[in-house]
């Protein structure tokens, strides 16, 4: 008894019935805009590193008293510290993130889409609230003017991000490589 060797699995960009899916100009320049976020992203982690560390010592100063915490220069060096650790982290962790998921979006992989959404509304989100809290609090924009242009600059990439994978034709590249 003889049997057939099984199928083989298509191509990347390959439909199931073997006709090439051509990723549609929305999801491509989403893919580079999601590149464009993690340079943004990491100018602005970059500059925060090299920022004027005295206005930001000031700042966490005013802030740990305006919590009621006392204030010496230990306690306030522990808080820049730890600060400046997370800070660095979490840029890493973002730049990865936007780097990955424009990576597997532009190959038209369904969850990847998901999560960039979720992320990006996120990311808007947290922009929106910056903005607030810089408007209600003097002084409340750590790094000055140019770090909220960054904020607002990523802030409208994660939006356009994702209004970029929910438009029709990114919506057809998505179902045809879920049916791969």
């Amino acid at each position: 008894m003889t049997y057939e060797s099984a199928p083989g699995m298509p191509e990347h960009g390959q439909h199931v019935t073997g006709q090439v899916v051509e990723r549609p100009q929305s999801v491509s320049l989403a893919q580079k805009l999601m590149y464009g976020g993690a340079a943004v992203t990491l100018v602005s982690g970059v500059l925060g590193l090299f920022g004027d560390k005295d206005a930001l010592r000031e700042q966490t100063r005013k802030q740990l008293e305006a919590a009621g915490q006392a204030v010496d220069d230990a306690t306030l060096d522990s808080a820049l510290q730890i600060g400046l650790v997370t800070g660095v982290g979490v840029m890493v962790v973002s730049v990865v993130l936007w780097l990955l998921l424009g990576w597997l979006n532009g190959r038209g992989v369904g969850w990847a889409r998901i999560v960039a959404t979720v992320l990006g509304i996120l990311g808007v989100l947290s922009t929106v609230v910056g903005l607030a809290g810089s408007a209600i609090l003097p002084g409340g924009a750590a790094g000055g003017a140019l770090t909220m242009a960054l904020s607002v600059l990523t802030g409208l990439i994660a939006l356009a991000v994702v209004i970029l994978l929910w438009r029709p034709d990114a919506g057809r590249f998505f179902a045809a490589h879920k049916q791969r």
